[in-house]
């Protein structure tokens, strides 16, 4: 029996896979901050994507510029901004930044649960190390 296969550590292991892609996402976001016409985009929250039962399709492929090939968007798990600048540009480098360190206080707490529970099982078999 394999005790890291378990809801905690399945959890964890999602979130942190939730995480990256967001952080991707994100980092993609203010990479194209000066690119005409260019609309952020975000995932749905975690919470909604586990109530959803779609966290695994919540790393599909988005059509970001109408010279790449077209895609099907997943419009539930993707969020787009509305454009705000003369440029067609709907990034806000600070909310993309606000986004990127709540993202990341995630990361660190998944893996802070993950590694507590991992703690508690080395104790409970008698590896305390």
């Amino acid at each position: 029996m394999n005790l890291f296969n378990t809801g905690v550590f399945d959890l964890a292991q999602r979130r942190l896979e939730w995480a990256d892609q967001r952080q991707l996402l994100l980092a993609r976001n203010i990479a194209n901050a000066d690119t005409p016409n260019y609309r952020p985009a975000d995932l749905q929250s975690f919470a909604d994507t586990l109530a959803n039962g779609s966290y695994a399709s919540a790393t599909q492929l988005v059509q970001t510029n109408p010279m790449h090939i077209a895609v099907e968007p997943q419009t539930d798990l993707l969020t787009q901004a509305e454009v705000k600048e003369p440029n067609g540009n709907a990034v806000s480098v600070d909310k993309e930044l606000g986004r990127v360190a709540d993202t990341q206080s995630a990361q660190t707490t998944a893996l802070n649960l993950y590694s507590r529970y991992a703690s508690f099982f080395r104790l409970a078999m008698g590896r305390a190390s």
